[in-house]
């Protein structure tokens, strides 16, 4: 849905991701969603863990990816 908003020029001021980008097994591809949805300056807010817990038939697992170094590829980190 948020594809096609984008497409259709809809842009956001501000994006909020609460426990979200930790779980999502293609983060990149969703960083990217987000930063394309964000106007110029536009802000996003993340809450997440470092490590990532991504559902599979052998549970929780974490994939060695550091949620905040990728968000850093397209984000400005304030801490």
């Amino acid at each position: 849905m948020l594809d096609r908003v984008v497409a259709n020029g809809l842009a956001f001021d501000l994006a909020l991701s609460v426990w979200v980008l930790q779980h999502c097994p293609n983060l990149d591809i969703e960083i990217e969603r987000i930063f394309r949805a964000l106007r110029p300056g536009g802000v996003l807010f993340a809450v997440d863990m470092k490590h990532r817990a991504i559902p599979t038939d052998k549970g929780w697992v974490h994939d060695g990816c550091n949620v905040f170094e990728h968000l850093s590829t397209k984000f400005e980190l304030i801490q």
